[in-house]
């Protein structure tokens, strides 16, 4: 609810947007950050191959 008001101004579709989070203490490693950011990569050049117009949020906390 408080994304769908904040972003309310901003050019995007919020409806068509997926909103993915980590969190964690310490180190970068332990919590699993490296693999995430190799994860994001990796589906970023799988949505440029297929064309997909779907938005992707990533938060690391």
């Amino acid at each position: 609810m408080f994304i769908h008001f904040s972003f309310r101004f901003m050019d995007f579709d919020l409806d068509n947007t997926l909103y993915f989070f980590i969190a964690g203490r310490y180190e970068f490693g332990n919590k699993g950050a490296d693999i995430y950011i190799e994860a994001l990569a990796r589906l970023n050049h799988y949505m440029k191959v297929m064309g997909l117009l779907t938005l992707f949020l990533f938060c690391i906390v």
